[in-house]
């Protein structure tokens, strides 16, 4: 009877991730067996193999019940690694509902336990460490997280467990996908994908081809993410795997939109979401809407991007999932290009202060993690420092200061982001506040002289507002551009641009502006002097350079506009005859928030924000700018960008999946 019920067990837990439903009848029936003859073990081993169906269930309640009672069970028994084992899979069922750090707590008891009284189980220990390292990873601890992977893989390849390298191995290539490092994220998650595939862990296949889909959908390579988002399509085809599918959809969604599939990227995205929703994990839901924003922004439909982010946001706050952050620059990002540039700053705002916020509860966190284990240390030092090698404790200590000395250094940069961004809103409300006032005050004498208004006044009014609107949205895209520069939000493409085009366009367009003030702009342009550039990035550069051109330059002078190509180089160059840039302000040139001596000559707006927009720009295309005396007068910007050879491009993180 035994043997049978032992028997029904094992083929129950191997049913459990592909085919739950049956695999749950029969844990069941295992449970009668064991309560038929008193089998206190096999009742306690029954319960847990009932939870792990019911885990893949999404039934989180009916599985915590049955995971506990089995913790009970076994701790009266004195079964310590059975113990220990339901203590890890009740951390797994906490850790996809969204709570990390009940995982946590549930894994460090695990890992206590068998420290204590099973240290030999090598096994147990690599997954445990593993399980360890998703969990670090989710609440941000990225060194204990790397720690523990290197840990759990260093045993599987001890035990030739291939099924446990590959696990550990997708994580890791997680982690570095996490820290942009895509290359070496590809490394991984290749190296994973083979280790799986040597032992027919399809389901592990299946987690690390959507990853590596993920991952190809961030580097724009939509027709290579399809091809291996379509394998995993088919492996998941034939178990049952909603958790996975979820995932799947939710790539797929973001895939067949950036290939003009909106049809099939809604379809996606729907089933996407009614797995989220069935699954019962806030942060699954969140992503799910956050992809039918992306999706519906990809195609111009502010509006409902907007709306979908509207709906993630407070599920986001409820559950304090770290995605609010990513929702408020999103809705920043979307208000702006629908032209709500109220909500846009206000939502900038809103996310400046959080990000903030949260960097420094990160930074906190790791200080009292390194003050606790340099307490440890120094205890420990203390007590044995005569058993201590000596080249052992000078390695501790160099350790220790290098540990203390970046911090250091992390902390004075997140001072320096800090007044940075607190002078940012400075200028922004200084700068903000005279614009609005005019528009205030043209507002008012509309309607106070609404009957009496002449057309040619009301022509005038109108003109003052929108010149004024304009100098804000302009004030309020540096803003943002400058932000989305910084973070990293900005994706600038690497492809064949010919400068010769976009300059004589944006000359034909600053044409008009530039006789108001009676200006020649002149242009020299060799034919075709195609960089390796973002066309977008170009644009705003040239128009950068030319409009200040324009700006500083006094009445009936010229402006001269050339670009120019050698065997590695394309050269744009500005230059015009106003008073130039003094000696004592190159220095602060293109730095942020630069205010210079030199005025604008006709009364223009300036943000101080221009020439730092243009240098960060540059130097994202691999090029540089820089100013250079003129001789006959005047200033004079040049812009260098490699000549079109080839180029790689990159773009930000989509949703990832973590293996146990």
């Amino acid at each position: 009877m035994i043997t049978s019920i032992l028997e029904i067990l094992e083929s129950a837990k191997a049913q459990s991730q592909t085919q739950p439903h049956i695999a749950l009848q029969k844990a069941q029936k295992a449970l009668s067996s064991a309560l038929s003859i008193h089998n206190d073990r096999l009742i306690a081993e029954s319960k847990t193999c009932i939870a792990l169906c019911q885990r893949h269930l999404g039934e989180k309640e009916a599985a915590s019940a049955n995971f506990l009672d089995a913790i009970a069970d076994f701790e009266r028994l004195g079964l310590y690694d059975m113990q220990a084992a339901t203590l890890r899979e009740i951390g797994v069922l906490h850790y996809y509902t969204d709570e990390p750090q009940i995982a946590l707590q549930y894994f460090e008891k695990s890992l206590a336990l068998r420290e204590q009284h099973c240290p030999d189980d090598t096994k147990a220990f690599r997954q445990l460490y593993n399980s360890l390292g998703t969990a670090y990873s989710s609440v941000g601890n990225t060194i204990l997280s790397v720690e523990y992977y290197l840990k759990s893989l260093a045993i599987a390849e001890e035990l030739s467990d291939h099924e446990g390298a590959g696990a550990t191995l997708n994580n890791l290539g997680h982690i570095y996908q996490g820290l942009y490092d895509r290359k070496t994220a590809l490394e991984y998650y290749h190296k994973s994908l083979e280790k799986r595939r040597t032992c027919s862990d399809i389901l592990g296949e299946a987690r690390t081809l959507i990853n590596i889909g993920g991952l190809l959908i961030e580097e724009l390579e939509f027709e290579e993410a399809l091809r291996h988002l379509a394998e995993a399509e088919i492996i998941i085809g034939g178990i049952n795997a909603p958790g996975l599918e979820m995932i799947l959809y939710a790539h797929l969604g973001l895939a067949y939109a950036t290939t003009g599939s909106f049809t099939k990227s809604l379809s996606s995205l729907e089933k996407a979401f009614v797995m989220a929703e069935a699954s019962g994990s806030p942060g699954a839901k969140v992503n799910v809407l956050m992809n039918f924003a992306q999706v519906y922004k990809i195609n111009s439909d502010f509006p409902v991007a907007i709306n979908y982010l509207l709906k993630a946001l407070p599920i986001a706050e409820e559950n304090s999932l770290p995605s609010v952050v990513t929702i408020l620059d999103f809705l920043a990002q979307c208000y702006e290009q629908s032209g709500e540039f109220a909500l846009a700053l206000l939502y900038f705002k809103r996310f400046h202060n959080l990000s903030q916020d949260q960097k420094h509860a990160e930074k906190e966190k790791e200080i009292a993690r390194l003050q606790i284990e340099f307490d440890i240390e120094r205890a420990e030092k203390e007590n044995e420092i005569y058993r201590l090698k000596n080249i052992e404790l000078a390695n501790a200590i160099r350790e220790r200061d290098q540990l203390n000395a970046h911090l250091q250094a992390n902390n004075e940069k997140l001072q320096r982001i800090s007044d940075e961004k607190s002078e940012m809103l400075g200028i922004a409300t200084h700068d903000l506040k005279n614009p609005l006032s005019v528009i205030g005050i043209v507002a008012k004498a509309l309607k106070n002289n609404a009957h009496s208004i002449t057309p040619d006044l009301i022509t005038e009014y109108a003109t003052d507002i929108e010149q004024t609107a304009n100098e804000m949205f302009a004030l309020v895209k540096n803003f943002l551009d400058i932000n989305a520069i910084e973070s990293g939000a900005i994706s600038l493409k690497q492809e064949p641009v010919n400068i010769s085009i976009i300059a004589e366009n944006l000359v034909t367009s600053y044409s008009e502006r530039a006789r108001h003030k009676l200006i020649e702009i002149v242009l020299l342009a060799e034919d075709e002097c195609f960089a390796v550039a973002d066309p977008t990035a170009i644009v705003q550069i040239m128009d950068n350079l030319i409009s200040n051109a324009i700006k500083y330059s006094p009445f009936e002078k010229s402006v001269f506009v050339s670009v120019n190509s050698g065997l590695d180089l394309v050269t744009f160059t500005v230059r015009d005859e106003g008073p130039g840039i003094p000696e004592q302000d190159r220095i602060r040139l293109f730095k942020k928030f630069a205010r210079l001596s030199t005025e604008p000559t006709g009364g223009e707006h300036s943000s101080g924000l221009g020439l730092s927009i243009v240098k960060k720009l540059v130097e994202s295309m691999n090029g540089c700018v820089y100013y250079r005396d003129n001789a006959t007068g005047g200033a004079c910007f040049v812009v260098e960008l490699p000549a079109f050879t080839s180029a790689e491009i990159k773009q930000g993180a989509v949703e990832r999946t973590f293996a146990f």
